[in-house]
């Protein structure tokens, strides 16, 4: 497990040389040289002093922020300088501190899992003590949340332990007491080195009798006040023969303060305050006390207290927090609140030599308890069960361990939309169930509740992805308005696309006209497809209706290169739609993917052709003709009406033709009945409307020949296509480029229009298939067996998983996630605020595989919501040297021109309660 650690406490004078410099050094050190299993990364502040750490043995990194103190930028450097450095999880070793260290809220800080070590909660306990201060009161309140979301907490006591279960009520599976531990340097010093010691005290800090000791530090809490009262209410006797030492490095003012104390109370010639004492001269002071009072209000800990014991000095300490868990069990405990209770335990001590000498010889084997290597051995237990299993989620990956489900949100029309894809999606889910654990999301409409009991509507996506470990986001996406959403949700978490359908145009320009709010233009798209140049010339001649949308796809102008520079990985469900994508967009995008389109298999006829045809009240001897779908000029039903007519006039009048689907209304009429009724077909051509799944089967089992024909056509295949074939039904399709992955012995191919005679092709066909029924015969045993071999459930399946694979492995994804993820976090930043962005761009870019503000983040804040798009030029990744030596210039003009934008929308768009959004 890969994990970084923020050492940012051992660069403050404030924490580096108290109990939390000296727990965060044992800890790395046990960790380092015990647990090698996993793998440490130390990051430390720029803007603050060396870390006090041997820099040989623990290698560390600076993150170069840059502001001084915290910041949402600094804090979103950070963030993006861990992604990117692909670590598995966060360690916060401390997380409160000043306002110079740079601690972000690592809440649904995904995929990284994130641990934090609870030393107290002091402040919240006594928040009239330390939070009185209304910005110290804000970072405290705003620090505390990485407590309360942190996958794992490591207090290092059990009263800490219950203090975060019971006051952040968080759950006692979620929090361990790791303890503490003290260093080997603390132990006994030999006897014979007693009275050189004894001298240095003197003459250092005149220390000329016995002695009683206290360590720790200058705080209200720590009770050095209480300390002096008690040590004024010991007996004459034991006040003659004792000094009381307070060995720690105090302000000149508490310096004042505490002797004003203690000459209040006559014993200012029995106080000494030594200041700042070396390590060695605190274990010699351990060593020769006579006893060591340790009176705190509360601790965390109490690390003082376990040295002492560990030199072993006698040793009493108060009854509350976390003390009494590393006393001696015959230690003497005492009410700190209470000078009087302190100084009869005093007293019980001093007078009583049996006692101390017990307490003495204890010491060490109690001290024996708490090492840094159990410490260490918890720790690294913990960060062992929270191992990474290769997560790819919606910032980066993890390593592999295990084999279980991946996490996926799964974006797509269900039943009962009136979609091809939805019905795909549906087929499909049982199998990829089998590998993958999906959340389903939807647009506004109730989906199918046999499908799964896990629908969600899209609009829950960006709250339940804060708790929810997605390692992927698959989007099922076709030309069709029930993409509008999901469009607009790339734009946000790029994830990996299944395009169904090459051809995006139609979508793209309903879009522009029905949800405006999206923010999409027809004009935006085009110019990220083609450029500006030629996007405007495309748009005067739609305009002028020199070119109309049903030409675009034969054009080639598919208007769908966003999907490619917005994704991680692209799979398309034909061979060409693949091949030309690799083609135009592998600059773009470096996973582009061929994935069949699946065939169910799990129908079953459960009537003969006869009985099917009288319960769906057709002509039991006549010869069936269908085509299946929704009618659509792109599926050539007119043409098919003329080749019809033409069919049952001069070769077979008893004929008859069924569109199983709903009519469109084409130009504000009905597309196939008025035609119909021109060409004299009534009773000879039925319309069924829309039919459930299963009289779907029906009319594929009843039918003798079938028609599927797309022109233009998208570049997907179609869904009923394969539901015809699998069934073994001869077909007659368009000779389109999507269609050539289908052999030609398996379906009849019938040139595109504008290369024959399209009416007079389709009568030829439906000839050949009357006449020829061995030909029709062989059609249909080879139908079946290709779709049984090539787009089967189980292979469809199987590849659409590798596929996801390969995304989640590939290091431009990884960059797409980094620049994705800093992207969202910036949209929450002042619109103002954007050259500061930009550095924190490029202070990200030595960590990264290469610059991720190549992806042109552009960010829109309005309205409460924020949107963002990244843009991909190829002209700018074919230069992309000259590029970044010109970017600063290029994004302030981003930035001029993004807020004339933000304006012309207020203006223009102020009826719309959703945010819009501009795409440059």
């Amino acid at each position: 497990m890969k994990i970084g650690i923020d050492i940012q406490a051992l660069q403050s004078s404030d924490y580096s040389n108290r109990g939390v410099g000296r727990y965060i050094r044992s800890v790395l050190e046990a960790l380092f040289s015990k647990h090698p299993e996993h793998s440490y990364h130390l990051y430390a502040n720029s803007k603050l002093p060396e870390p006090e750490i041997d820099g040989s043995r623990f290698l560390y990194q600076y993150i170069e922020y840059p502001y001084y103190g915290s910041c949402l930028i600094n804090e979103l450097l950070m963030k993006s300088t861990l992604i990117s450095a692909e670590i598995d999880a966060v360690l916060i070793p401390f997380q409160m501190g000043g306002s110079e260290f740079i601690i972000p809220d690592f809440t649904a800080y995904f995929p990284k899992k994130v641990f934090v070590i609870v030393y107290d909660l002091i402040p919240q306990l006594f928040p009239e003590k330390y939070l009185g201060d209304h910005n110290i009161k804000s970072i405290y309140m705003r620090r505390i949340q990485n407590k309360i979301n942190a996958d794992f907490l490591f207090a290092i006591s059990e009263s800490s332990r219950q203090d975060c279960i019971k006051h952040l009520n968080i759950s006692p599976e979620k929090i361990i007491n790791i303890s503490g531990g003290v260093s080997s340097f603390f132990t006994p010093i030999q006897p014979s080195e007693n009275l050189a010691w004894l001298k240095i005290f003197v003459e250092k800090f005149g220390i000329s009798k016995k002695f009683i000791l206290y360590t720790g530090g200058q705080d209200w809490r720590k009770n050095i006040e209480g300390l002096i009262q008690a040590f004024a209410k010991l007996p004459n006797s034991l006040q003659e023969i004792y000094q009381l030492v307070i060995a720690c490095n105090v302000s000149p003012a508490y310096v004042h303060h505490l002797h004003n104390l203690a000459l209040g109370l006559g014993i200012n010639q029995s106080l000494i305050l030594t200041r700042y004492v070396s390590d060695e001269e605190l274990r010699a002071l351990y060593s020769t006390c006579s006893l060591f009072v340790f009176p705190s209000i509360y601790e965390g800990f109490g690390l003082p207290l376990l040295e002492a014991i560990s030199c072993g000095a006698p040793a009493i300490a108060s009854n509350i927090s976390s003390l009494p868990e590393i006393a001696d069990p015959a230690t003497e405990l005492f009410d700190p609140y209470s000078p009087d209770d302190i100084a009869r335990a005093m007293e019980k001590v001093l007078f009583d030599k049996n006692l101390r000498k017990k307490l003495s010889q204890n010491a060490p084997y109690q001290a024996t308890k708490f090492t840094w290597s159990s410490v260490a051995k918890k720790m690294s237990d913990i960060f062992s069960k929270h191992q990474p299993i290769n997560r790819v989620t919606i910032s980066l990956s993890r390593v592999k361990t295990a084999k279980p489900k991946t996490q996926v949100a799964f974006f797509s029309p269900f039943r009962p939309a009136a979609s091809g894809i939805s019905d795909y999606s549906g087929d499909i889910l049982p199998f990829l169930a089998q590998h993958l654990d999906m959340d389903l999301y939807h647009d506004q409409y109730i989906p199918d509740a046999h499908l799964s009991n896990k629908f969600f509507p899209c609009t829950e996506f960006e709250e339940k992805i804060k708790f929810k470990d997605y390692e992927a986001i698959i989007y099922q996406m076709g030309n069709s308005h029930f993409h509008y959403y999901m469009y607009s949700h790339l734009m946000r978490y790029a994830g990996i696309t299944i395009l169904h359908d090459y051809h995006m145009g139609d979508m793209i320009y309903h879009m522009t006209s029905h949800r405006p709010e999206l923010g999409f233009t027809l004009l935006s798209e085009l110019e990220h497809s083609y450029g500006k140049e030629r996007a405007i010339e495309i748009i005067t001649m739609f305009q002028t209706g020199k070119l109309n949308l049903a030409d675009f796809s034969s054009a080639g102008i598919h208007i769908n290169r966003r999907i490619f520079t917005r994704s991680l990985g692209v799979a398309l469900k034909s061979q060409w739609a693949c091949k030309d994508a690799i083609k135009n967009f592998g600059l773009d995008n470096d996973c582009i993917f061929y994935t069949p389109t699946l065939a169910p298999q799990d129908f079953s006829l459960n009537s003969q052709p006869r009985e099917l045809r009288q319960q769906l009240d057709l002509a039991e001897e006549s010869l069936l003709i269908c085509a299946f779908g929704f009618v659509h000029p792109h599926k050539r039903a007119l043409q098919i009406l003329h080749a019809f007519q033409k069919y049952i006039l001069e070769n077979n009048p008893s004929a008859c033709f069924v569109f199983v689907g709903e009519d469109s209304i084409w130009e504000g009429k009905s597309l196939v009945r008025d035609e119909v009724q021109k060409l004299n077909l009534e009773g000879k051509v039925k319309v069924t409307g829309h039919v459930s799944m299963e009289e779907f089967y029906d009319y594929i089992a009843a039918s003798d020949i079938c028609i599927n024909l797309r022109f233009p056509c998208t570049g997907g295949i179609s869904g009923s296509l394969l539901r015809i074939l699998s069934v073994g039904k001869p077909t007659i399709v368009t000779e389109t480029r999507a269609y050539t992955d289908f052999p030609n012995d398996v379906v009849v191919k019938i040139p595109e229009p504008h290369l024959c005679d399209e009416v007079e092709e389709i009568y030829k066909a439906l000839v050949l298939l009357t006449e020829n029924l061995e030909y029709r015969h062989s059609l249909s045993t080879k139908a079946a067996a290709y779709v049984a071999r090539e787009h089967s459930p189980e292979r469809c399946a199987r590849l659409y998983v590798e596929f996801i694979e390969q995304v989640r492995r590939s290091p431009q994804a990884k960059q797409r996630q980094l620049a994705n993820y800093i992207g969202r976090e910036v949209a929450n930043l002042d619109i103002g605020d954007l050259d500061s962005i930009f550095r924190c761009f490029d202070k990200v870019a030595p960590y990264m595989p290469s610059h991720p503000v190549q992806h042109g983040a552009t960010m829109i804040k309005e309205g409460g919501k924020h949107h963002f798009t990244t843009e991909q030029d190829i002209q700018q990744l074919r230069s992309e040297r000259e590029w970044l030596d010109s970017q600063a210039q290029a994004w302030k003009k981003v930035a001029q021109h993004t807020q004339a934008e933000l304006k012309k929308c207020q203006l223009n768009l102020q009826h719309a309660q959703k945010t819009k959004l501009d795409h440059l």
